[in-house]
């Protein structure tokens, strides 16, 4: 007796690549980081290309903000320039905002991908000039990995990060 597999595979699936989406910095602290989120605006013109897209007080009372980097041509196409330029936003702030900066208790990059069916395997390396740079502000690094998700690919007609 033969045992097989069958696997059907319809126009209304949709099957996305695993790939890099972008970086976002989150710092946390107990003093408030509105100045330094208001500063770093796309309407305050400090870096059109590095701008705080969130920030507020979570659930536990601490204050928080979240950062993007863009390219002249968009989303980076790997974590390691996108960490480059939110690191050079943060190093070439100015001496009032450097100390709101140092205030926090928490900094991290977080790096996010979409995970696809192909390819088998993905590599985007991280140079240790960043890590280096990373350092002495004790910027810790995490990695979010958003699953394929075919029932939501099928109701919209596309897969989108959550």
């Amino acid at each position: 007796m033969e045992a097989f597999l069958s696997v059907k595979i319809s126009n209304e699936h949709i099957f996305e690549k695993t790939r890099y989406i972008d970086t976002i910095l989150t710092i946390r602290s107990f003093e408030n980081l509105t100045p330094l989120a208001n500063f770093l605006t796309p309407e305050e013109g400090y870096d059109p290309n590095f701008f705080c897209t969130q920030h507020g007080i979570n659930d536990n009372g601490e204050y928080y903000a979240n950062f993007n980097a863009y390219s002249k041509n968009g989303n980076f196409e790997n974590p390691d320039d996108c960490i480059a330029a939110l690191l050079d936003g943060i190093e070439h702030l100015p001496e009032e905002f450097r100390s709101i900066w140092a205030g926090c208790f928490s900094r991290t990059l977080d790096m996010g991908f979409n995970c696809g069916i192909a390819p088998r395997s993905i590599t985007t390396p991280i140079y240790l000039e960043n890590l280096l740079r990373m350092q002495p502000d004790r910027v810790d690094i995490a990695i979010t990995i958003y699953s394929h998700d075919p029932v939501h690919a099928r109701k919209s007609g596309t897969s989108k990060t959550p």
